[in-house]
């Protein structure tokens, strides 16, 4: 039986060597929290500190809808996280405030943020929301909080804000502040 014994030690040498390794690698992976400002790219300083942003990488001051164009959403903003460090997503923290303002009163408009891995599939990062009653004065809306995603679970990925007109003649424009954040916590790989 010695054959068996020795069998037994090249296995347990195996087993041991895997949790060497197991062990070795948790040490070597690290927990990122990297915070990504939504910045008005290229933008001068203000009086108050607030700036506003839009479009491609926030490149913009504002993007306008079409007029007529309803129930076919729109792309205001798209901003890619990537903090430079791939890795495992854990969790998001976000802080993202938008304005509104339309070339009428009593104007409506649908918008929502979006999220998805670089070059991925879109998913709802905050589901559609209706406004009914956007005005010639900008008003400002925060969606904020925590989020565990299923269909994003590495850095980097790619945020974007959508929305459209649901009236016929009337142009809705919509903004980033400044302020917007987000927050990914993840083990870097």
């Amino acid at each position: 039986m010695p054959e068996l014994q020795k069998a037994s030690e090249t296995l347990q040498d195996v087993i041991d060597a895997v949790a060497a390794l197991r062990v070795a690698l948790a040490a070597r992976l690290k927990l990122i929290d990297y915070e990504h400002r939504l910045l008005a790219k290229g933008k001068d300083l203000t009086a108050d500190g607030i700036q506003w942003c839009a479009g491609t990488e926030g490149a913009d001051a504002s993007f306008t809808s079409q007029a007529g164009v309803q129930a076919e959403y729109e792309t205001a903003f798209t901003m890619l996280i990537d903090p430079g460090i791939d890795g495992t997503l854990l969790w998001l923290e976000c802080g993202l405030t938008i304005g509104l303002l339309s070339n009428n009163d009593n104007s409506g408009c649908k918008w929502r943020w979006r999220i998805r891995p670089e070059g991925g599939a879109w998913a709802d990062l905050r589901a559609e929301v209706t406004e009914t009653d956007i005005d010639i004065a900008e008003k400002e809306r925060t969606s904020q909080g925590y989020a565990i995603l299923a269909n994003v679970g590495s850095v980097p990925f790619e945020l974007k804000l959508e929305l459209y007109s649901t009236t016929d003649t009337d142009t809705i424009t919509a903004r980033v502040k400044s302020s917007s954040y987000v927050r990914a916590v993840y083990a870097a790989s």
